[in-house]
């Protein structure tokens, strides 16, 4: 398994990391037969580190940025190689576009999942460097993925559509697992919490969005609390949202939780009523599976492959981008009827026990690869 895996898996850095922390663990516990190399280049170490638990080997390698130079060098790619040549795998599965480079000239059946799609990415990038780096990136991702990518396991119909492969292409469709923790929240939801999860908070996920709808919300409800989980690399925008606090006098139900460990973020999927995501794009997000895992209802702009999770008005609520009124609108359905909430939620974890549980996907993954093997 090659792609970007934290060295703690407490702090996950992204969805991308949380995937392949989840799908390593999930295929571990599938079979005693099975062995799991995880190969992840790393920007902070400068040797090669190795350690080992139970059937997972974990080989961590230094990384050589910036990216465009690293290809062109083919600095990354031969420290990959050189590990996968050492260990001689009977499959190769790469997590992400970033390290679709390995596909040419493999000498093992390779996998690649797309969890983003680049060039959407690069739209959303803070900087017209970093927009341009981010565009370079893509275009190099795309023309080895169309060229040299035989196999391929997408996480949703969305990303297929968005992908350009070639028509001798194998395709599989499996979702990612969700932490088994997510599934057994041992808190109890506290009434009017409402919960927002990101990696980087940035423009993208629109989180003004949600402020706007409490700052209308407060005076009919006013125990209404928001908890935004995640850091924010753009000083200016988190300056903005809290200026936007002050002027609506919401200081008292809004708190930014920064990042938390994933005890801590299981515990917060717990203590919510509404999990709440106002993505402006988004591929199949985590988080969503997350709060369907803890039995959460969930209100979420449809877009990407999130219409592909959610059931409107059964497991939650879709509304368009950008709607503040419908968005009010569905918190205040939700807030009011306690009932339904329950009822969503369970819809919501029953769907996310036959989609995104570690079995579930562990088996699904194993079929993918042993019908490449047999062929």
């Amino acid at each position: 398994m090659v792609g970007d895996y934290p060295q703690d898996k407490q702090k996950i850095g992204g969805g991308p990391q949380g995937v392949m922390v989840n799908i390593v663990e999930s295929l571990s516990r599938a079979s005693d037969e099975i062995t799991i190399h995880v190969v992840s280049p790393q920007r902070d170490i400068k040797l090669n580190k190795y350690f080992r638990e139970g059937n997972i080997h974990y080989h961590f390698v230094p990384k050589f940025i910036p990216y465009e130079l690293a290809f062109i060098l083919s600095i990354n790619k031969r420290r990959i190689f050189r590990q996968l040549l050492d260990i001689k795998p009977t499959i190769v599965h790469i997590q992400n576009y970033e390290y679709s480079y390995l596909c040419k000239g493999s000498p093992y059946p390779t996998f690649i999942t797309l969890h983003g799609v680049p060039k959407l990415e690069a739209r959303y990038q803070y900087g017209t460097i970093a927009r341009l780096r981010s565009r370079i990136q893509g275009i190099i991702a795309e023309w080895f993925i169309s060229r040299y990518t035989r196999y391929f396991i997408f996480i949703s119909e969305y990303s297929r559509n968005m992908a350009k492969i070639s028509n001798q292409a194998r395709c599989f469709f499996v979702p990612y697992p969700i932490k088994s923790d997510f599934f057994h929240p041992r808190e109890r939801a506290v009434e009017g919490r409402l919960l927002f999860v990101a990696g980087d908070i940035t423009p993208r996920k629109n989180p003004l969005l949600i402020l706007r709808s409490v700052a209308a919300l407060k005076k009919d409800f006013p125990q209404i609390s928001l908890h935004l989980v995640g850091y924010f690399s753009d000083e200016g925008f988190f300056n903005s949202l809290k200026e936007f606090i002050r002027q609506n006098q919401i200081e008292q139900n809004v708190q930014f939780m920064g990042h938390l460990t994933v005890d801590k973020l299981v515990k917060a999927f717990g203590e919510c009523s509404v999990f709440i995501l106002t993505s402006e794009w988004e591929n199949l997000p985590a988080v969503v599976a997350q709060a369907m895992a803890a039995g959460r209802p969930v209100i979420a702009t449809r877009i990407g492959g999130v219409s592909e999770m959610i059931q409107d008005g059964v497991t939650g609520f879709l509304i368009s981008p950008g709607d503040v009124d419908a968005l009010t609108k569905g918190l205040t359905i939700l807030l009011r009827n306690s009932e339904l909430r329950s009822k969503m939620g369970r819809a919501a974890r029953e769907e996310a026990l036959k989609r995104f549980s570690g079995e579930v996907v562990a088996r699904k993954t194993l079929e993918a690869y042993r019908t490449i093997l047999n062929q």
